[in-house]
């Protein structure tokens, strides 16, 4: 899901005007089937190859049959790297524009995604790969289902990141979220502070209407 999520963004980046008027519908289920060409083989896999064994931890690495295991944390290692090459071309999009015509908006742009990638690299990133250090490493059994285990606090941190982050660097995204909440609460929105939607300013339109989509 996260590559999905790096890619939605670059889709945005890279057709603009496409993206503001495709159809929301469609598009979800596009990208749900498209998670769902890599997930469901791997639960049919792992359903097919279940045991008797006693599992320690409650974890994918764990709960998975060895060979099951191994695909899905090798498979996610190659798909982390592919999540930052993702975010690396968007940055380097994001830069080049910004620095092409000197928008401040864009700049901020660039250190939100900056700040974005930094904490996937050491949450969800650093997860799979350290589960995968212990394989490589030859670790005991027993060490290995402690070590597996314990990358589990990287992940967690992973899960809620993009919040967070979105909440402390985006104001659009800040008035967003009020407003989905004053709706909650069936109160009238306040009004919404102008956006430009210049040449210029493309790419904070653009990132504003990728966070609604989410």
């Amino acid at each position: 899901m996260t590559l999905m999520i790096s890619l939605d963004l670059l889709i945005a980046l890279l057709f603009p005007f496409w993206y503001r008027v495709c159809r929301t519908t469609p598009y979800i289920i596009a990208i749900f089937v498209l998670c769902s060409l890599y997930a469901i083989p791997i639960v049919a896999w792992g359903f097919a190859a279940q045991n008797d064994e006693v599992i320690p931890y409650c974890n994918p690495p764990l709960g998975l049959a060895p060979n099951v295991s191994q695909f899905w944390s090798v498979s996610n290692v190659i798909i982390n790297c592919l999540v930052l090459f993702v975010y690396a071309i968007i940055i380097g999009f994001v830069h080049f524009r910004a620095k092409s015509r000197a928008c401040s908006e864009q700049r901020k742009v660039v250190r939100r995604l900056q700040v974005i990638v930094i904490v996937f690299i050491f949450s969800w990133f650093m997860a799979i790969l350290g589960v995968n250090v212990g394989v490589l490493l030859r670790f005991p059994p027993i060490l290995l289902q402690l070590w597996q285990s314990n990358m589990v606090f990287f992940a967690l941190i992973c899960y809620s990141q993009t919040f967070y982050v979105c909440i402390w660097r985006s104001k659009e995204y800040r008035w967003a979220f009020m407003e989905q909440l004053q709706l909650m609460a069936c109160q009238t929105p306040q009004i919404k502070p102008d956006i430009s939607t210049s040449r210029s300013q493309v790419t904070r339109f653009v990132t504003v209407q990728t966070q609604v989509k989410k």
